[in-house]
Parts: C-alpha cells; structure tokens; sequence
C-alpha cells in the first residue's frame, strides 16, 4: 500500500500497490541521479539508500522471498523545512 495526501485537506488516499528496492534503483539510474546504501538504517528486516545528492533516504522492508518494498522516503531537515501554517483554527 501506498499512502498519499488526498486533493481533500486532512484525508489520506492509500493505494494497493508496492515499490521494490529495484523500482526505486532503476529510477534513479534512469534519471541519472547517483545513490548508495546508507548503512545506519540498514539491519535487521530494513535496507536504506541515499539519492545523492539531496540526501533523500529510501528505507525498504524486507520480507522472506520477497524483494525489499519501500516503507518510508525522508528528507534531510536541512533541506525540507516545513512552512508554518498561514491559517488559524476556529
């Protein structure tokens, strides 16, 4: 499953779907982006990879027979910075 924003403010869509290491791998070599494995977050059932060099991080779960499916994609706090919000609560 994947999950994504709804064009609906607050609600969450998940779609039945999965990424593979391979998928994200592949993307990134097509697009030309250079990655590597990012060691820290690799162990026990999880593997990790760096895009480089925007220090996105991909960590993926590993399953018996299966090839890892991504699980979570973070961004360095250095470059995502969270706008604060314009609006106010009633």
């Amino acid at each position: 499953m994947i999950e994504l924003p709804s064009s609906v403010p607050g609600e969450t869509q998940f779609f039945p779907t999965a990424i593979t290491y391979r998928d994200i791998t592949q993307a990134l070599d097509q697009a030309g982006r250079p990655w590597q494995p990012y060691a820290a977050l690799t162990f026990g059932d999880q593997c990790a990879l760096t895009a480089l060099p925007s220090g996105a991080t991909f960590a993926f779960k590993i399953d018996q027979d299966t090839e890892p499916v991504l699980n979570v994609v973070g961004l360095p706090s250095a470059i995502h910075d969270c706008p604060t919000p314009t609006w106010t609560t009633p």
